[in-house]
């Protein structure tokens, strides 16, 4: 079946229009920049690739073209370089929570000293707090309570005191937790339950928990004291000696030792 002449005219008709709407050249991109560029309300260029080619110009939109932008290429003139994390200003010299050198970092420890059991001194403050806490709760003040330091080592000999069994605080931690504490308070307690301490008898009980807070076989000597107060960052009373503090403290190891071996 042919197609009339008319219809075939009609459709050629339609045919080539559309091909003229098609055909008809994209303005200039260049051309339409211009033309907003005068109210400075041209769109954005396309965003370019990361140091290359950023969005349009500055940000006044005045028809600049996107690729020759400052985009997302680097830091500008009034960047820190520090990063997101860096703490910068007022906090530039705290360290976070946690974390940082311990406070006696920059002290000078005596040269080979042998710490032992002593090393748990290194301990953060609240591990020292939560033993310290341990130690009051649990401790029998007995032997905490005698005067002299022959009476004390007789009772760690014999392993009572007055004839009744006496329990000694072995633990390194909580030893030195109660050092450190009564250096700090000038006595021991947690604010319920309170050892009460005359100046006579600080040096004994300092003694008794450096003592017992050792290795039963390392000898306790000055630069020992001195490593565990620098550590610990604490001073001896005046009227303590770090030399007689030590001896005192070795002599009560001693006896722990004798007592060991004896059971």
């Amino acid at each position: 079946m042919s197609i009339s002449f008319k219809k075939t005219v009609v459709f050629g008709s339609a045919f080539l229009a559309l091909s003229a709407v098609a055909l008809a050249p994209i303005p200039d991109a260049r051309v339409i920049s211009r033309a907003y560029a005068g109210d400075g309300s041209g769109p954005k260029g396309p965003a370019g690739s990361t140091g290359q080619q950023g969005q349009a110009g500055s940000g006044d939109n005045r028809g600049t073209i996107g690729g020759r932008g400052s985009g997302q290429g680097g830091p500008s003139s009034e960047s820190t370089s520090k990063g997101p994390r860096y703490g910068g200003g007022e906090n530039a010299n705290k360290p976070s929570e946690g974390r940082g050198s311990p406070s006696w970092s920059h002290d000078t420890l005596p040269e080979d000293v042998t710490l032992g059991r002593l090393s748990v001194a290194r301990a953060p403050a609240h591990v020292l707090d939560k033993a310290l806490i341990e130690a009051i709760s649990t401790m029998d003040f007995a032997l905490y309570k005698l005067t002299s330091l022959s009476d004390v080592l007789a009772a760690i000999n014999s392993g009572t005191i007055s004839g009744e069994v006496f329990t000694r605080v072995d633990s390194p931690l909580q030893n030195l937790a109660l050092y450190k504490d009564l250096l700090i308070q000038g006595w021991i307690g947690d604010g319920t339950t309170k050892l009460p301490v005359s100046t006579s008898s600080t040096e004994l009980l300092l003694a008794v928990f450096l003592g017992s807070a050792a290795d039963k076989t390392i000898p306790i000597t000055a630069d020992t004291v001195t490593a565990i107060d620098t550590i610990l960052q604490v001073k001896l009373p005046d009227g303590v000696s770090v030399t007689q503090l030590a001896a005192d403290a070795d002599a009560v190891r001693q006896a722990i030792l004798a007592a060991h071996e004896g059971e």
